[in-house]
């Protein structure tokens, strides 16, 4: 496959990864309105919050002032190195491209988030884990499938 259908097929994904969690968290917005919405007693609910911070909410209690633009040029700044990483040197291989993916289209929907919201929308609860959403299991699910690749990458080079 050509270089530049690659590109463009990676750049509609992110944009599409981003979008549904976009659409997840408008749905959360206003289907959580009244209240957590239980999904597996004891287990797993929903409940809307925002989190002014980072992961876990680290620095919520860091003046709003000082940490939205720390926050968000920080999370700028990760998101284009790891976009120009993948337009400069392209990954190898269809594992890695779609790793990167999901960790760009995941951090994109959260910097979306500070930029329109001025905080992140969580509303996936499971017992015993902050609240997350979809953009957070895009990074977690990119970083796997990147962790992955290189593996995979290094068996192949050993044998």
């Amino acid at each position: 496959m050509p270089r530049r259908l690659r590109g463009v097929l990676l750049v509609l994904l992110v944009a599409g990864l981003a979008g549904c969690d976009q659409v997840s968290k408008g749905l959360a917005e206003h289907g959580l309105s009244d209240g957590p919405k239980t999904l597996i007693s004891g287990v797993l609910e929903l409940r809307y919050t925002q989190n002014p911070g980072v992961a876990f909410s680290l620095l919520r209690d860091v003046p709003s002032a000082t940490r939205r633009p720390l926050v968000l040029g920080l999370q700028l700044l990760a998101a284009g190195l790891l976009f120009f990483f993948v337009c400069r040197k392209a990954p190898e291989t269809w594992l890695a491209r779609l790793g990167c993916a999901a960790v760009i289209g995941g951090a994109l929907g959260n910097i979306i988030d500070r930029l329109v919201r001025g905080a992140v929308v969580d509303f996936i609860h499971i017992r015993g884990w902050p609240i997350f959403n979809v953009a957070d299991v895009l990074v977690l699910v990119g970083v796997g499938l990147l962790a992955l690749s290189m593996l995979r990458s290094r068996q192949a080079e050993a044998t």
